[in-house]
Parts: structure tokens; C-alpha cells; sequence
């Protein structure tokens, strides 16, 4: 910008889950108002197997994002800007196919915490070039699969 003011700050969590996921119980509506006290914008619901808690949030007027954490043949991954519910138990390159066809991001989650439904490490391998994005640190995982989910090219 010509006169050295800043462009406004996006501030998001890309992997956040609600109770339309098997591992939460807080309900959408409620994941919005803790994202809207802490200035994330726009939320990015990425609930196990289905996109019913985003798309509530849009039905309620929410600024948010479709996003799936999707158990595939081979472990997890996420699809974000989603349009329809990604089907479970694809292979990694079905699921990414499915993803991609809709016009959304492939996004792996925790990639080297074995300590949940990770991506195994030779499909990440076979998708590699079709990865848009990483999550690099998950608070959740231990600092050595943090390490290698850097390490990630």
C-alpha cells in the first residue's frame, strides 16, 4: 500500500471441529461465538465425516468455510472450501480427486502424530504435489511429528 498503512490481518484456525464431530461437544453456533471473542475470521469447520456444522453456520449467517476431515483408505486428511460432503474410505488420490473436483483446498492435518488417523506416510508420498497446505504444529501432537510436519515440502 502507497501510504504505508496495512492491509487488514486474517486471523483463522484451519482445523477447528464441533458437536457434528464424534470428538466434541460443543455445538456450532457456540464454536462461532469462542472464534468471533478470540478475531477469527472467517471459521473454518472441519468436522469428521460430513459438512452439516459449517453449513449451519452459513444458514445462520456465519462468515465460514465448508471444510471435512475426511478418513481415507490410508488415514485422515482435510478438504476445505468444500460444496458437498467428501465420501469416507476413498484412497488418497480418490479422496483428493473428489476435493479438488469441487473446487477446494487439500489440506493435511497432523501428518506424523501416529497417535490419531494420520495420512500414512507413503500416501502422503504419492499425493505430495497435490498438497496445498500443511499444518505444521498441533498442540496435540508430540514436538517430533510437530518436527517432520515442518520438514514437509
Amino acid at each position: 500500500m502507497a501510504d504505508g498503512a496495512r492491509a487488514p490481518r486474517v486471523r483463522v484456525d484451519l482445523h477447528l471441529h464441533s458437536s457434528a464431530s464424534f470428538d466434541c461437544r460443543v455445538p456450532p453456533l457456540e464454536v462461532a461465538r469462542r472464534c468471533s471473542q478470540l478475531g477469527l475470521s472467517p471459521i473454518f469447520l472441519t468436522d469428521h465425516e460430513g459438512i452439516g456444522g459449517a453449513q449451519s453456520l452459513l444458514e445462520a449467517g456465519q462468515r465460514a468455510v465448508i471444510g471435512q476431515e475426511i478418513l481415507t483408505a490410508e488415514g485422515e486428511m482435510i478438504g476445505l472450501f468444500l460444496r458437498e460432503s467428501v465420501p469416507k474410505r476413498l484412497s488418497p488420490e480418490e479422496t483428493v480427486a473428489v476435493i479438488k473436483g469441487q473446487g477446494g483446498l487439500v489440506y493435511l492435518e497432523h501428518p506424523y502424530d501416529t497417535g490419531r488417523r494420520n495420512l500414512q506416510e507413503e500416501a502422503i508420498e504419492r499425493i505430495a504435489p497435490q498438497i496445498d497446505i500443511v499444518e505444521v504444529f498441533n498442540g496435540r501432537s508430540r514436538p517430533e511429528a510437530n518436527r517432520r510436519a515442518e520438514e514437509l515440502r
